[in-house]
């Protein structure tokens, strides 16, 4: 595919074929021209050629090239956001034709934030696969982006890659709930202080996690003391361990309302909460053209506003 722009003369630019773009940003993203190849899966020949195709086109230099790194240089990253907003449009358009024509099938590779493992998002997977059987999903969970090799990802709080597109799908507020034989044994705290008394389960990390902080209904915060003989450093561990009795945890706010609902966790301290984070959903550029990397974006972007 051949992209033109026009601008407002009428005057027309040929800046070459789609995947020149697409290069042109996976450059941009991975680092380095080899990096690029390798993700890309063609030559580092062939990247190079494409990204010196790019920029005799368009008569500019877009990155500073030299034998230790490689600089974007300032048109290039304007260049690259104008670039990323009109292949995101293009991407979108393609994936409603392959929606169309029920064409989704193969692979897609998912990422998700151990923060924000929640039985809504497995569930709206499982719905996307049932509905499109050609479609395979590989889900990892990690705690980082960098170096990792995704099509799409679900994530909690901001990352370093620039280069993804980005969709917030909402705000990400944590809890504290504990299951019924947790509090019908040890009772619930009155107030944040009383934390120290309880059994409350951390994350297993250096520095250790010896404090929370929470927040009231008006943004105050409070700085608490933990004790707890309990730790992991996997959020699923965690998770199970609170819906199994083993302390006071903390979960997204919609998940522990529906297990409310259905009698499996309590909500600890009710008027109290964590910071919200932004929840995300990324997408490296070079894989949202593809109709069903756009499909499970939707899906998890759904699923997201629910936790």
């Amino acid at each position: 595919m051949i992209i033109t722009f026009t601008n407002m003369k009428n005057d027309v630019r040929d800046v070459g074929s789609v995947e020149d773009l697409r290069t042109f940003l996976e450059i941009l993203e991975r680092g380095s021209v080899s990096a690029a190849a390798e993700s890309a899966r063609v030559s580092v020949n062939g990247v190079s050629l494409r990204l010196s195709r790019l920029e005799s086109r368009l008569g500019r230099r877009l990155i500073d090239r030299t034998t230790r790194r490689l600089q974007p240089t300032e048109e290039g990253l304007r260049f690259a956001e104008r670039c990323r907003r009109a292949l995101a449009e293009l991407d979108l358009g393609l994936t409603e034709l392959d929606r169309d024509a029920g064409g989704l099938s193969g692979v897609v590779r998912v990422a998700v934030h151990q923060a924000a493992v929640a039985t809504g998002v497995l569930a709206s997977l499982a719905e996307l696969t049932a509905t499109a059987p050609a479609v395979e999903l590989s889900v990892r969970l990690t705690s980082r982006l960098e170096g990792a090799d995704f099509d799409v990802a679900l994530w909690v709080g901001d990352v370093a890659l620039r280069s993804l597109i980005r969709r917030r799908v909402g705000l990400l507020a944590w809890v504290l709930a504990a299951a019924p034989s947790y509090t019908k044994a040890h009772g619930v705290p009155a107030s944040p202080a009383d934390l120290v008394t309880h059994e409350c389960l951390r994350a297993l990390r250096s520095p250790r996690e010896n404090r929370w902080v929470l927040q009231d209904e008006r943004g105050r915060q409070t700085s608490v003391e933990l004790h707890g003989r309990f730790e992991a450093n996997d959020a699923e561990v965690l998770r199970q361990a609170l819906y199994a009795g083993q302390g006071i945890g903390l979960r997204p706010r919609g998940e522990v309302a529906a297990a409310v609902q259905e009698g499996r966790l309590v909500r600890v301290l009710p008027g109290w909460v964590f910071a919200p984070v932004p929840l995300l959903v990324l997408t490296p550029p070079a894989r949202a053209r593809v109709g069903r990397v756009r499909a499970v974006a939707d899906t998890l972007a759904r699923s997201g506003r629910l936790l």
